[in-house]
């Protein structure tokens, strides 16, 4: 349940990281100030890879840096994963209601 738990937590920071009004003037500070950050705020599945080392190594302080890792790995790949089911579902929306 924590997994499931963590999964979408990390989903939910780099969705609001990457697309949330928020943040939007740090973007566009960082993406004039430091290109190599603006690209790591825009992509999620790299940032989802950071956010995920960052809570495998806060949150589970018992596990090795091999786990960490392998964490990171979950978190960017089920990032990526959910994301591009709500893209897709966004755009089933979007065509059933006409919009193109």
């Amino acid at each position: 349940m924590n997994l499931i738990i963590e999964t979408l937590g990390c989903y939910g920071i780099c969705n609001i990281i990457v697309f949330g009004s928020i943040f939007e003037n740090i973007r566009l500070y960082l993406n004039v100030k430091f290109y190599v950050l603006s690209k790591l705020l825009s992509c999620m599945m790299c940032l989802s890879f950071w956010i995920g080392l960052l809570i495998g190594f806060i949150g589970h302080n018992d596990f090795n840096l091999y786990q960490i890792l392998l964490y990171a790995c979950y978190f960017s790949g089920t990032t990526w994963l959910l994301y591009h089911v709500q893209s897709a579902i966004e755009g089933l929306i979007g065509y059933l209601n006409g919009y193109d």
